[in-house]
């Protein structure tokens, strides 16, 4: 792992040298850009024939500053103020060729193809259970939100492919070193948490394997420093019409101590979607219709005698999912999605089973 990391790191400097590097102009920076977007959000969750839950929400309310102090500098600031206010993005990327750029500060972490997709372009409600768990939104060591982090971070795209309507890179890469404690918040031990991503687009702009890795140590009490190690592969297709997209994420999690050296618990998942964009004129603006299908599986721990030697409850879940998402105007999405949600604990007697019904309305500005 560590020398695939050694290779991210050179290939931007070996092929520096292939790209025109930025030349700097002195001028005025541009202007401060704000935008915003918020998504209210109807749930309501059905379990043994009984409503348990019906409730509306803001789910998300962000708002966004941006602009360019150089040609070469860009910086961006985001909170959100759905449910506390918080934090969500404050970076700068110093930018020097396309093989080449910098990003220092709070930001996405680069892990799956799916977190890297903004909510308000995400197909469905919100990221799946595999996402959620691994990769650092409601994550199962308890460390982070948002999928987010502070660190360092570099960028860039190699192989341009020229002779094509719209030109294109062969090959994506990120590399950064992150605190590991998730957002706004100071490194909890001495470990930074290492992250990196490869997205290949074989002749095909349209077409992205990727595969993708998160070493790192968290701190979760004055027992000791626990050991946060992911891996994802993934494959999407999207054409503007077509869209299919799955990703296998796996890892373990667990404490990171030569003495006992067996508590790490293994977790997995994966999840795949298939939609497809509908497209009309009307006079007021372009309609546009996307009807999907999403499965998701997610596990945690191995069998339930090793679950409970560790005191860990394994976990298993599965949803099947189905929705249809509107846009009457370029600023308002309408979202509806039903999911049927099947969950195993060890320390429960049978599985149990939701229904959940969302309704989203988002806009943006």
């Amino acid at each position: 792992m560590w020398s695939l990391m050694l290779c991210l790191a050179w290939i931007p400097l070996a092929l520096y040298a292939q790209d025109q590097p930025v030349k700097p102009k002195m001028g005025e920076p541009s202007k401060l850009k704000i935008s915003g977007w918020a998504q209210v959000q109807y749930q309501s969750v059905w379990q043994d024939g009984k409503a348990v839950t019906e409730s509306f929400r803001i789910r998300r309310a962000r708002l966004s500053a941006d602009g360019q102090l150089h040609p070469m500098l860009t910086y961006k600031l985001q909170a959100d103020f759905g449910n506390s206010p918080a934090l969500v993005d404050a970076y700068l990327k110093l930018r020097f060729c396309d093989a080449f750029s910098l990003q220092a500060g709070q930001f996405k972490t680069p892990f799956t193809i799916e977190s890297g997709i903004s909510p308000m372009n995400l197909e469905y409600i919100d990221y799946g259970e595999p996402i959620q768990k691994l990769a650092g939104y409601s994550d199962i060591c308890g460390i982070g939100r948002q999928g987010r982090d502070i660190g360092l971070m570099a960028t860039g795209r190699l192989f341009a492919v020229d002779g094509r309507e719209k030109p294109f890179h062969l090959l994506h890469y990120s590399l950064g070193i992150f605190n590991g404690n998730g957002i706004n918040n100071t490194d909890a031990n001495l470990h930074k948490d290492v992250v990196g991503k490869l997205d290949f687009h074989p002749w095909l702009p349209e077409l992205t394997l990727s595969a993708s890795c998160y070493e790192g140590v968290w701190k979760q009490n004055e027992n000791g420093n626990y050991r946060r190690e992911r891996f994802a592969a993934g494959v999407q297709y999207d054409d503007k019409k077509l869209v299919l997209r799955g990703e296998y994420l796996w890892g373990h999690t667990g404490q990171d101590l030569d003495t006992i050296p067996n508590l790490d618990q293994p977790a997995s998942g994966w999840y795949a979607l298939a939609g497809w964009w509908f497209r009309w004129k009307a006079s007021w603006s372009e309609q546009r219709l996307f009807p999907y299908l999403r499965y998701d599986h997610f596990q945690y721990g191995e069998d339930a005698a090793d679950a409970q030697a560790h005191h860990f409850a394994l976990e298993q879940s599965d949803g099947y999912s189905a929705g249809v998402n509107y846009y009457p105007f370029p600023f308002l999405q309408c979202r509806v999605a039903y999911t049927l949600r099947q969950t195993a604990k060890e320390n429960l007697p049978k599985s149990s089973e939701r229904h959940l019904l969302y309704g989203m309305l988002s806009f943006k500005f």
